[in-house]
């Protein structure tokens, strides 16, 4: 792939900042993350040299959302609480992030 407007929810993660790291030679990279629990170091060289667009915000914001996936050829959707015990203790948080925030980036 080259030459597009790509967005990774969750961009920050394990999954999403290697995504990121793979793309952004090539194309036009925006990550969206709210570092609940991915990490800005996963992406940290590649925000300070600008190889990449970082959003901290929520994939549940519907208007951020918008803006961030305006004019994206791709979404790569990685966005997640990836923790089956922090889903366990705490459901409602798990539900929002897994199931509103990705109706959310659908609808964005």
């Amino acid at each position: 792939m080259r030459d597009k407007r790509v967005v990774v929810t969750g961009g920050a993660g394990f999954i999403g900042s290697n995504i990121a790291w793979s793309l952004c030679d090539d194309n036009d990279v925006v990550v969206i993350d709210n570092l609940s629990t991915g990490r800005i170091d996963n992406i940290k060289k590649l925000v300070t040299s600008k190889r990449i667009d970082f959003v901290k915000g929520s994939i549940t914001d519907l208007a951020l959302m918008k803006k961030t996936l305006k004019g994206a050829d791709y979404v790569l959707h990685q966005a997640a609480i990836a923790s089956v015990p922090r889903s366990v203790k705490d459901p409602l948080t798990t539900n929002e992030a897994g199931i509103t925030g990705t109706l959310t980036t659908l609808v964005a």
